[in-house]
């Protein structure tokens, strides 16, 4: 992706009310792919992303405050 598009991949974790708040916000249903896909790209904007995939050594993304290769990795 990096090589396409110049930036590396990014994972936003959505919260379900976070979700539906943005979705009424929006005029959109919350279950849609859409309505995920444009949450996650307002986190990117406001810099709410966890670059991925995480290095070996640093915190896991998941927030258990393992390292990633002990824990998701």
């Amino acid at each position: 992706m990096q090589a396409a598009t110049g930036r590396s991949p990014s994972v936003a974790a959505l919260e379900v009310e976070a979700l539906v708040e943005f979705a009424a916000a929006a005029g959109l249903d919350p279950g849609t792919g859409e309505a995920r896909s444009r949450l996650a790209g307002e986190l990117g904007g406001r810099g709410e992303v966890v670059a991925w995939p995480p290095g070996r050594n640093e915190q896991c993304w998941c927030g258990s405050g393992r390292k990633y290769k002990r824990c998701c990795g």
